[in-house]
């Protein structure tokens, strides 16, 4: 008796002792167990023990902690034994255990043990006896490796059988059941023969198949008195029959694509040499031919790094690898192919011919650099003339004397204007008593795409006949370069009639009858400013009791001046006074102040001052109403400094402004001469008798120095060379009725900002380049700057949003086509204090100077990026969700605004829906501009915070309901006003008449749907 039947033996009879003295609790070991699963394994070892693996489930009412073996078969051992149950087993509970069985099992065909299961104490038992067969075993593939012969194309299939099945064998039989593959020799004779759990190694060809073929073999065993046999089936795959690549990474890199694999050695032969082939046209590889050390020996991998030249816009790229042994004499190759990305670009614009490509403005290209030129040129396209009559606004292309566009305005009596620095214009609207921007269409980015169609819809001359025509223009409210208006109280703020923006970009508004001059923001939200309906703009700066604003003008030197026909006393009789400000620090309220104002007086000769204009040297000109006269106001001498030509010319002018020469032009309000001055002298050098207009207002410098006269009452604009006093063009189109004096094509404040543009757009070739570093070399004298923008797009016109880089700093924009845009000034960015000393350009001249500029493509953004989309619907159901009965809502504004501030717009289109592409990854606040009448749900308030991951789709959708829609049609109509008369007094919950969804239908509600009477997307 063993060691294990004796300690069993002890523990029954412990057992049994313990029961007679206490026969109260003990129970009888009946069966408690239930057999769930009972397996044993062939052998996999040359040991021959077998694992047995057991399920059962505990029937008892007690956890089992141990199971003992009484009995086993003869020969058989059972481990471990006892067997303890870690935890114990709980009463219903299943459980695998497995046990390794051991000794002589051949002969039998299944093994059968008794079993017993005790508690903790070993005062609860139970008892299992139970058979479990054996398993009929045949053999197990321990090791197997496939060659291919590159001689032949077979494949050499060797593999080593660990013998389960209890013979001895004398034959391996191999047979392919794949068609078309066969298998030599199928019988393979072992010598010696091995027996049970003996070994033996075996090498068949298969041929017939192809590398990459999974192929299925049978593999029988039989004895050597052929008696007993067995089989298996068991499947490979054929390897390459030279080499394999795994693991394939493309990068990009400013140098080009660089192709890292693990190369995997299937040829029979140490390799030494890989020799690359491009099968792709155009294509180049380094290092080329590529040795190997040590060499790569059959089965073994290594990382092989490839540089790849790829041209144009990359694409799928196929290499030939030839793999050659370390003698020279063996050889095979396959071919690799992948996709690479578009080669990054590089541009330098550094000579003069390159910078000639661009678009230039008032910049001199000489010399191999950009700088400001001494003496002012002037290349902005447009002319701005405010038709008063219908109230609206003409542009004309002073380089070809056409009309190409007419924008409505609000109403009637347009008239004064001023161009910013980027080419906008401000027009003013004393009919609507308003202000509203033109966008130059160079400037157009989608946060202006109010349909959020995707396009720009504006007025064009669709016939190229040089006229617009009502049918080429659009609506008040749908031209999409009309993106803000401006509304003002007539009440406080009555009559504008004076504009200008100060050097500091800031718009400033006169109001003449009302005596009070504002400064605005140019700049504030079109989503709560566009057209129709605009807003009133806060102000920044208010000044009160002013002289009668009658036109505005800034000077270099910070200064802003203005004109009235208005004497001391309040009257016509003159002379009449010119003033002064300094704007002053935006960031300081009521910083700006009027410094002087003075008369247009000298000696006997006084002027009634009309239209006004500044010089580089900040003089202020203005044309006299009363005789024809000039008056010059030199600020910086006082009331000294105000002198009224002696010449007169008998007639009222009201336009004046400077040529690039210098020379002073006024022009006769109801005749045909428009006269030269000289700004010296007082007196004039030459008059022009106009053939295009009769009559003329305002007076401008356009395109390449022309002065540009529009008429006065009549539709016509007079073009003309100021050095050789030839007419350049006529524009007589019908629907002009001009009224301009203002700076309406922004010469004015070029002198007085000394700055010049140069853009150019450069092809990268490829949609989606990513762009990302521009670096230049230049000389910034103190007091001169260059500022640079970029923006990028996959089509020309390129209308994303320009952003402002620095030299050498990486941004990330997509696109085919880089815009960009140099901008050289002589005046500080931002100009607090206003100083004489600004003027002129006495002495040296200093300018900014760009020597070069280079743009460069990138690989990848340094930031990843991320879409924002969404719909914005009137939601019926009041349930936050779009349904079958909701409505989208087009041209609602969402703004999205980063955590530093900065803020995009765009428009929801036909379908309601909004679109954010290349959003950095990051937490922004995503806002939906509600118009009056509607109410958001969801999310509550119209806004959100949202966090984008990188390479992710955010979806925010906003439902909105219409206040005072309770039939739900989506119209706020008779039907509506009816249902809240009737239902007037109910209280209670969710009432549909309850607008407000205060508990009672009330005078609150009455309200609302009387101020949204007519309101909605289904009236």
């Amino acid at each position: 008796m063993n060691c294990t039947i004796r300690i069993v033996a002890m523990l029954l009879v412990m057992s049994g002792l313990t029961g007679l003295l206490n026969r109260s609790w003990a129970q009888p070991c009946n069966r408690c167990v239930t057999v769930v699963d009972s397996k044993i394994g062939c052998p996999i070892n040359e040991t021959g023990n077998l694992q047995w693996s057991l399920t059962i489930r505990n029937d008892a009412d007690f956890d089992i902690v141990y199971a003992f073996f009484l009995q086993t078969p003869s020969n058989i051992t059972v481990s471990p034994n006892p067997y303890v149950f870690d935890p114990p087993l709980r009463p219903g509970e299943v459980r695998k255990i497995t046990f390794t069985i051991s000794g002589n099992y051949l002969g039998h065909n299944e093994l059968c043990f008794d079993m017993v299961f005790y508690n903790a104490s070993l005062n609860r038992c139970c008892r299992l006896q139970h058979c479990v067969p054996l398993p009929r075993c045949c053999f197990l593939i321990r090791q197997e490796q496939i060659v291919c012969d590159p001689a032949t194309g077979d494949f050499l299939y060797t593999f080593t059988i660990f013998n389960q099945f209890p013979a001895i064998v004398q034959y391996v039989v191999v047979v392919s059941q794949t068609p078309g593959v066969t298998v030599t020799p199928a019988v393979t004779v072992l010598n010696p023969p091995i027996g049970f759990l003996g070994t033996a190694t075996v090498t068949v060809r298969i041929r017939g198949a192809v590398p990459g073929q999974t192929v299925r073999l049978a593999i029988g065993l039989l004895d050597f008195l052929g008696g007993f046999c067995c089989s298996l089936e068991h499947e490979i795959t054929m390897p390459p029959c030279c080499f394999e690549i795994g693991d394939p990474v493309v990068r990009c890199t400013e140098q080009g694509a660089v192709y890292e694999f693990t190369l995997t050695n299937w040829f029979p032969a140490e390799i030494c040499h890989v020799v690359v082939f491009p099968l792709t046209e155009g294509v180049a590889v380094s290092p080329n031919p590529i040795q190997l050390v040590p060499p790569l020996r059959y089965g073994e991998s290594r990382r092989i790094r490839l540089f790849v030249s790829a041209p144009g816009c990359g694409g799928r790229v196929c290499l030939q690898l030839l793999l050659l042994d370390c003698q020279f004499r063996m050889c095979c190759s396959n071919s690799t192919c992948f996709e690479v990305g578009a080669a990054p670009v590089s541009r330098l614009w550094t000579t003069t011919r390159d910078f000639a490509e661009g678009e230039q403005d008032n910049v001199d290209i000489s010399n191999d650099e950009i700088k400001l030129p001494r003496e002012q040129t002037f290349e902005y396209p447009w002319v701005w003339v405010t038709n008063f009559g219908p109230g609206t606004v003409s542009k004309i292309d002073a380089r070809t004397h056409k009309e190409v566009a007419r924008y409505y305005g609000p109403g009637g009596a347009v008239s004064r204007t001023t161009v910013d620095r980027f080419g906008n214009v401000w027009v003013e609207c004393r009919g609507s008593n308003a202000v509203f921007q033109i966008l130059d269409e160079r400037n157009w980015t989608l946060a202006y795409d109010f349909n959020g169609n995707g396009i720009l819809d504006t007025s064009r001359d669709l016939n190229n006949n040089g006229c617009i025509e009502p049918n080429e223009m659009l609506p008040w409210g749908q031209d999409e370069l009309v993106v803000r208006y401006y509304r003002f109280d007539p009440n406080t703020h009555n009559f504008p009639r004076a504009l200008a923006i100060d050097l500091n970009g800031y718009l400033w508004v006169g109001f003449s009858v009302s005596r009070k001059i504002v400064q605005v923001d140019p700049n504030l939200p079109v989503a709560l400013y566009k057209p129709p309906s605009g807003g009133f703009p806060p102000f920044l700066e208010e000044l009160v009791n002013t002289p009668h604003p009658y036109g505005f003008v800034t000077a270099a030197s910070g200064f802003m001046y203005g004109t009235t026909l208005y004497d001391r006393n309040g009257t016509l009789n003159g002379p009449s006074l010119l003033y002064e400000w300094c704007p002053g620090d935006p960031a300081v309220p009521g910083d700006a102040q009027i410094t002087q104002v003075v008369e247009a007086r000298q000696n006997d000769r006084i002027g009634l001052a009309y239209g006004t204009a500044v010089d580089r040297n900040c003089t202020i000109w203005a044309s006299d109403f009363d005789a024809g006269r000039l008056i010059r106001w030199i600020p910086s001498q006082g009331q000294a400094g105000v002198a009224v030509s002696a010449p007169s010319t008998n007639t009222r002018h009201r336009g004046v402004n400077i040529d690039l020469q210098g020379f002073v032009w006024t022009s006769e309000t109801s005749g045909t001469r428009m006269i030269k001055w000289d700004p010296s002298a007082l007196n004039p050098v030459a008059t022009y008798n106009d053939t295009c207009s009769r009559t003329h207002s305002g007076i401008g410098i356009a395109f390449r120095g022309q002065v540009v006269n529009p008429a006065y009452l009549s539709p016509t604009v007079t073009f003309i060379d100021p050095v050789n006093l030839a007419q350049t063009g006529c524009v007589n189109c019908l629907g002009i009725d001009p009224y301009n004096y203002n700076d309406f094509t922004g010469s004015l404040l070029r002198f007085a900002t000394n700055e010049g543009t140069w853009r150019t757009v450069y092809d990268g070739g490829c949609n989606d380049r990513i762009w990302g570093r521009l670096n230049w070399n230049a000389l910034t004298p103190e007091g001169t700057s260059i500022t640079v923008r970029v923006r990028a797009g996959n089509t020309l016109p390129i209308q994303t949003e320009w952003i402002t880089v620095g030299n050498g700093e990486e941004f990330c924009l997509r696109g085919r086509y880089l815009q960009i845009e140099v901008r050289l000034s002589r005046t500080p960015r931002v100009t607090r204090d206003c100083n004489y000393e600004r003027c002129g350009q006495e002495g040296e001249f200093i300018t900014p100077i760009l020597y070069d500029i280079r743009a460069t493509s990138l690989c990848e953004c340094p930031r990843q990026f991320a879409t924002v989309r969404g719909t914005v619907f009137c939601d019926t159901e009041r349930d936050g969700m779009p349904g079958p009965n909701d409505r989208p809502l087009n041209g609602w504004a969402i703004v999205i605004e980063d955590q530093q501030g900065n803020q995009l717009t765009r428009f929801t289109d036909a379908n309601g829906e909004y679109r954010y592409e290349n959003i950095p990854a990051g937490e922004y606040r995503l806002v939906q501009m509600t118009p009056p009448g509607w109410l958001p749900i969801s999310p509550v308030g119209g806004e959100t915070q949202i966090d984008v991951r990188q390479n992710s789709a955010v979806r925010i959708d906003f439902a909105n309901v219409l206040l005072g829609d309770v039939n739900g049609d989506q119209c706020v109509n008779d039907a509506d006003l009816l249902a809240v008369l009737l239902a007037f007094g109910s209280a209670g919950e969710n009432l549909p008449e309850d607008i407000n969804g205060d508990g009672t239908v009330d005078d609150s509600d009455l309200l609302l749907v009387l101020f949204n009477f007519g309101n909605g997307i289904g009236c």
